[in-house]
């Protein structure tokens, strides 16, 4: 198909707030008459005109250039959409995302079938509204979203503020407080709305740091963990180890929609769409979506790309086991070496990797796999790192880096693969925590899943936090993280003789041969 690239056209939002969309649409090669077929949406606040423009322009032509109408929609309150965004993922936005889905359903270019698509916020929604349900939706694609909003989004992890909290706030104070285009809302009418705009608008940051528990009910609006059993169409969930905790929360909605048909698709990506990505491999993602519309939507009346540019069937769980033995770089790698696995299901892939406990035992052993521990009262360890200590001895002039805190190799919690924010070579950290060592694998382990570290505290805490890493060391000694779970203890009351049990997230690893783990624990 040839396509017909509209820059705005108004959508009514649930209040009849006028939304701002850009549409791609289908016309007939030569005739120029418009393609009735599937609806692809995708509902941002990061300005269409402008902001997002990059990243839209490898997407949706694409999609559209294949039978695929596309509508690109301002949330309200941003780019140049009417009405005040009151925060994120509030139920007046998911709201006015069905009334989205409500308009695209009925346009002439339609046939009726809507499908909700996006990375980030834009995945989000399309989880939002497929636990809410439509008779106009099809299906839903979420690239690095999550379903626990607490647990997985960029503001908290284990209980423990992240710094993206407060930087990623500050960049959407920006955007929000940018103004509309007077050519798409008029010269007369975009300084007014801007001034309410700006009127209206607040440190969302300060908002999301006075819910730090994560137990008072505001993390559950958008999220949409309880309401996964209402999920009744087909999902493609996208996500990426170097995107942020999102990735967490595939195997989950996985496990839990039990009334989708839910295909995964885990790779090295960083925060973007898998095939534009810096961290690679890419793969060809829109052929990916093609493919799997073809196969879980029927009468989606979409042009299949070409024999040599079309995606093979998709099986359930398809996900990359990156390599340890690759030189850590904090700068994203162009293609981390590993392999592509796939598999018929999650059973499938708990029997690829089966559960292993490793005990934690004196002198800073890791114990063998499923091996007892080596009696009840193994001695206590003290856990070093502390941010105090370090403060002291930067204070009187010590040179010691064993006395600086853990996590300065740590880089970023996600990355968008532009920076240099990976993790760095982690034997520094290691040496200002406490280390715990394995043997050297025998043979090349497949390490799959979502690692758990379960801790009992000497004596009472209510402050503080504890960090565990999981890393693989090469022969030589080069340290590799694996995997990171933070814990917050403040509030939780530890109890002495009571176990912690801290998530260190989904992690799909290739741990080479002679390789050997290693888990390092530090507190503050």
């Amino acid at each position: 198909f040839e396509v017909e690239e509209i820059p705005n056209i108004w959508v009514p939002g649930k209040d009849k707030c006028r939304l701002a969309a850009r549409v791609w649409l289908p016309v007939s090669r030569g005739g120029g008459r418009q393609h009735r077929g599937i609806v692809a949406v995708e509902v941002l606040p990061y300005r269409k005109s402008d902001g997002t423009a990059e990243v839209d322009a490898l997407v949706f032509p694409y999609l559209a250039g294949h039978g695929i109408a596309c509508v690109r929609v301002d949330t309200r309150g941003c780019g140049d959409s009417e009405g005040i965004l009151d925060d994120e993922y509030s139920k007046l936005l998911q709201a006015d995302a069905l009334a989205v889905v409500e308009w695209a359903s009925s346009q002439s270019w339609s046939n009726g079938q809507v499908l909700m698509m996006g990375c980030s916020w834009g995945g989000f929604t399309a989880l939002q509204v497929a636990a809410a349900g439509h008779p106009a939706l099809v299906g839903a694609v979420a690239v690095c979203a999550t379903d626990k909003r607490y647990d997985d989004d960029m503001h908290y992890q284990g209980g423990c503020l992240l710094q993206e909290n407060l930087s990623w706030g500050s960049w959407l104070m920006h955007t929000l407080s940018q103004p509309p285009d007077p050519t798409v809302v008029g010269e007369d009418a975009w300084r007014e709305q801007w001034l309410a705009r700006l009127s209206a608008l607040e440190p969302l940051s300060a908002k999301w740091m006075r819910h730090c528990r994560g137990d008072d009910g505001y993390w559950s609006v958008g999220s949409c963990c309880d309401q996964a059993t209402n999920i009744k169409v087909p999902m493609l969930l996208v996500g990426g180890a170097a995107a942020g905790g999102y990735i967490n929360s595939i195997p989950r909605i996985a496990s839990n929609a039990v009334n989708s048909k839910v295909t995964t698709v885990m790779g090295p990506w960083s925060h973007n769409y898998p095939h534009i990505s810096p961290n690679g491999p890419q793969i060809g993602f829109l052929q990916m979506v093609l493919r799997w519309l073809q196969d879980n939507v029927p009468q989606c009346q979409i042009h299949p790309p070409a024999k040599g540019d079309a995606c093979p069937p998709l099986r359930p769980c398809t996900f990359f086991a990156a390599s340890a033995r690759a030189a850590p770089d904090r700068q994203a790698n162009a293609c981390q070496p590993g392999e592509w696995l796939s598999t018929a299901g999650l059973k499938d892939v708990e029997a690829l990797s089966p559960q292993q406990v490793f005990p934690l035992l004196p002198g800073g052993v890791l114990g063998e796999a499923n091996s007892a521990p080596a009696g009840t009262d193994a001695e206590a360890v003290k856990v070093i790192g502390s941010c105090k200590a370090a403060a002291a001895a930067l204070a009187s002039g010590e040179d010691d880096e064993t006395k600086l805190p853990a996590g300065l190799e740590g880089g970023a919690w996600f990355t968008f693969g532009t920076g240099a924010d990976m993790p760095a070579e982690q034997s520094p950290d290691d040496k200002r925590s406490t280390a715990f060592n394995s043997q050297p694998m025998s043979e090349d382990m497949l390490l799959l899943g979502t690692p758990e570290c379960t801790i009992k505290f000497k004596g009472r805490h209510n402050r503080g936090l504890v960090a565990v890493r999981l890393c693989a060391v090469s022969p030589t000694g080069t340290s590799v993280r694996l995997a990171l779970g933070l814990q917050n203890l403040s509030g939780t009351g530890v109890v002495e003789g009571k176990p912690v049990t801290i998530s260190l997230g989904h992690v799909s690893w290739i741990i080479p041969k002679d390789y050997y783990l290693r888990l390092s624990v530090s507190a503050d």
